[in-house]
Parts: C-alpha cells; structure tokens; sequence
C-alpha cells in the first residue's frame, strides 16, 4: 500500500489542487495547514477558522522566510539550515504521538470538538505521507538575530508542510540560491551527539 493510499481522498484532493512554490522562489508563497481543514470545519465550529489562520503556518519568498509566529527573517540572516531524510522527519509522527501534540496545542472543549481535533491529525499525517523517501526536509534553521545566532526549528504542524516534496524542495532551493549552508543530519546521529 503506498502512502498516498493511507491518506483521506479529501486530503488528497486538497493537497492536489494546493498552489506550491516555484523552485527556488520567485514570489511570496504563503500557506496555513489550517487551511486545509477550514472547509471540513462543522457549521457550529465556524468560528474557529479564524483561531487556526495561523497553525502551521510557512511564508517565504526569494528574500525571507517566516514560520509560524516568527519572521520574516531575510535569507541573507541565515547560516545554515540543517536537513533530515524525511523518516526522520517522521520518528514520533505516529498518530498517538500527533493526537498528543495537537491535543495539548488544540485542547477539545470550549468550541474544539474530537472531529475537528481528528481532521488535523489526517492533516499532518497526510502531509507526512507525501515527503520523498530519497530527499532530505529542513527542519532548523540557524540565523543571526542581534549579533548572536538563533535556531528556529518548526513545529509539527509546519514541519509536515515543509516535508511537502515542492516546498522542501523549494525553499531549499531559495536558500542556496542566496548562499545559506546546508547539512543533513539523522536524528538518531544528533540525538547520539548530545552530552550526558
């Protein structure tokens, strides 16, 4: 069974018609996972959508990129971006782990019913699902901020955006274009790096 057989036909049928990035950029690219779930969203949830405008959010153009909350920040800003394979990308991507994620970061009550909750999980995982197995996904990126260097490292939901093949492929094309380092690093590898 292949991956894309896993996935919803919803899912599927979105992603298809979703507009990806030139490689590398030309124009600003601007996409929210969230708005891959506003139209499945129930009449009386409505009003979430604009809650979600934000979740998993990527932007990014030939001059800057932004995720989620933070940026733009200028590609010129930008050190290094370190890349994984995209089964690295999704070591603790199981759907338990996902489901416990978004829970503590969409808690069900007050307005935010199971469905809806059940929707992002096929979200993220769908878009998991579609990452190449022979390719590497960005998953850090090191940048200067006030005469010191910062790592931005995206969250889940943006990280399954940026495991979309044209998007990783894209914005790493972006970044090489305008001098940014890349190095592909295992998890397990970083993970073994780590002191005591």
């Amino acid at each position: 069974m292949s991956a894309t057989d896993q996935t919803p036909a919803w899912l599927t049928a979105a992603l298809e018609r979703m507009p990806m990035p030139d490689i590398p950029a030309t124009e600003l690219w601007d996409f929210s996972a969230a708005a891959l779930l506003k139209p499945r969203l129930p009449p009386g949830t409505r009003w979430l959508a604009g809650k979600l405008d934000g979740f998993g959010a990527v932007r990014f153009s030939a001059r800057a990129i932004g995720i989620d909350s933070t940026g733009p920040i200028r590609w010129t800003d930008i050190i290094e971006i370190h890349t994984q394979p995209p089964l690295d990308a999704m070591t603790g991507a199981a759907k338990d782990t996902v489901i416990t994620t978004l829970t503590r970061m969409l808690p069900v009550g007050r307005g935010m019913s199971a469905r809806v909750l059940d929707e992002m999980v096929e979200v993220v995982l769908g878009m998991l699902r579609r990452a190449e197995r022979d390719s590497v996904v960005p998953y850090e990126f090191v940048y200067r901020a006030w005469l010191r260097r910062r790592t931005l490292t995206p969250g889940l939901v943006s990280a399954a955006v940026l495991a979309l093949p044209q998007v990783a492929a894209s914005v790493l094309a972006t970044a090489a274009a305008n001098g940014v380092a890349r190095s592909t690093v295992a998890r397990s590898t970083k993970e073994n790096q780590r002191p005591s």
